[in-house]
C-alpha cells in the first residue's frame, strides 16, 4: 500500500479536495497496525518560497508521527510537467508560486532546476529518520 505525503501547508493551497496531512498519517498508522507493507511517496516537491524550511518541518513532523522503521520504503520526487503545459499554465496562472525557483525544460519537461539540490535536502533531513538503502531519489 503507498501513500503520498506533502507538507499541509502544500496540502492547503495545491492539493485542494485531498486528505489533510493528520488524516493521511492515520490512515498509514492504521495500514501499518492492520499488518500492511507501507510505501511512502514524498512528492510532489514543489519549490515555492521557503520550501527548505517547509519540508524541514514536514519531515520532522511524520518523522514523529509514524513509526519510520515499519516503513518498507520511501519514494521522494520533485515537481515536474510537460513543457507545452507548464507554457499554458505560465500564461493563465499569473498567481501562482508555484514556479518561484527557476525552471528548467529539457525533453519536454519542465522541471526545477535545482531539482537535485531539492531531493537531496530532502533525503538528508529524512536519512536522521529512516535508514538511506530504502530511500529511492
Amino acid at each position: 500500500m503507498a501513500f503520498t505525503l506533502s507538507p499541509e501547508e502544500i496540502i492547503e493551497k495545491y492539493e485542494i479536495y485531498t486528505a489533510p496531512l493528520n488524516k493521511r498519517i492515520d490512515a498509514i498508522c492504521r495500514a501499518l497496525d492492520d499488518g500492511w507493507q507501507v510505501r511512502l511517496s514524498l512528492e510532489p516537491i514543489i519549490g515555492v518560497e521557503g520550501w527548505e524550511k517547509i519540508y524541514r518541518r514536514f519531515i520532522q513532523e511524520i518523522s514523529k508521527a509514524i513509526p519510520m522503521g515499519r516503513i518498507y520504503d520511501i519514494n521522494i520526487g520533485v515537481f515536474r510537467m510537460s513543457s507545452d503545459y507548464y507554457k499554458r499554465i505560465g500564461k493563465r496562472r499569473l498567481d501562482t508560486d508555484v514556479f518561484a525557483l527557476p525552471i528548467a525544460i529539457e525533453d519536454g519537461v519542465a522541471r526545477f532546476k535545482e531539482e537535485e539540490y531539492m531531493k537531496q535536502a530532502v533525503a538528508k533531513e529524512l536519512f536522521k529518520h529512516y535508514p538511506g538503502e530504502k530511500l529511492y531519489l
